[in-house]
């Protein structure tokens, strides 16, 4: 990664040779985040993992040229795209339910995911549809509470309207992390949700900034908090601060120990 306190900046991928010394960047266009490398025995290919509109796939890459092949076939999970709160194509899922039936109508389980800076992938998983939120990675930036918000109720929006089996009165969203983050702002904002899970959640910007042991998180998608005009940011993207406003039902599941960021 090249900038410095970003943890969802892009991958890239380096070969360092120790005789000449020289590194050289390899397929350093590609606009996808390599997850793990092996090189194949001739040391002339890199295997590697990524992402790609949601799928996991195996990739080799020519080291010499720095060109791509897939090795993996995509399965046929449905997929589609929405506008989102900046106009942005937006990527998410429909997973339909065990032995579905066009004919009846189905209740919703919206599936929030982490990050933000992260995705819904095609690798497991259940529920109705998951949406992706995070094709943009850093314009969620001092925006936690406004377009990963807009972009899931337009997600809800488009799979009302296009999908004649949801019924729109019996939706739920469920999410941990930043998902439980997601979960907790439209609480405090709409009542359009039956119901709310949020596991292992950010409810307080404002107390997860005093008991992280990874400041730059947060200062990076929020800013520091001492800092007048960032501590503005973090209470406009405070969840805690809409509480009074909460009514819908609500269940948040924790565990002891969580040594990534604190849960607060």
């Amino acid at each position: 990664m090249e900038t410095p306190g970003y943890e969802a900046d892009i991958n890239r991928i380096y070969v360092h040779t120790f005789a000449t010394p020289e590194t050289v960047a390899i397929a350093y266009d590609w606009d996808q985040s390599p997850q793990s490398l092996t090189w194949s025995r001739d040391s002339s290919t890199l295997y590697t993992v990524a992402n790609d509109r949601g799928r996991n796939l195996l990739i080799a890459i020519d080291v010499a040229a720095g060109c791509r092949t897939q090795l993996t076939i995509c399965s046929c999970a449905e997929d589609f795209w929405f506008a989102g709160a900046r106009g942005d194509r937006v990527h998410a899922w429909i997973v339909r339910p065990y032995g579905f039936d066009r004919q009846r109508r189905y209740s919703v389980a919206l599936l929030l995911h982490g990050g933000p800076q992260q995705a819904n992938v095609q690798g497991f998983g259940h529920g109705l549809w998951n949406p992706n939120i995070c094709n943009f990675t850093d314009s969620v930036r001092h925006k936690r509470g406004d377009y990963p918000y807009v972009d899931a109720m337009r997600c809800i929006d488009y799979v009302s309207s296009h999908c004649s089996f949801v019924d729109r009165g019996r939706i739920v969203a469920l999410g941990g992390s930043f998902g439980g983050y997601l979960v907790n702002w439209p609480n405090g904002h709409i009542d359009r949700f039956r119901a709310l899970v949020a596991h292992t959640c950010k409810f307080s910007t404002v107390l997860s900034y005093y008991g992280t042991d990874k400041l730059w998180f947060p200062e990076h998608d929020l800013g520091k908090l001492w800092e007048p005009s960032s501590r503005v940011i973090l209470e406009e993207n405070n969840p805690e601060s809409f509480t009074a406003s909460f009514k819908t039902p609500y269940a948040v599941l924790a565990r002891q120990s969580r040594f990534s960021h604190s849960n607060l």
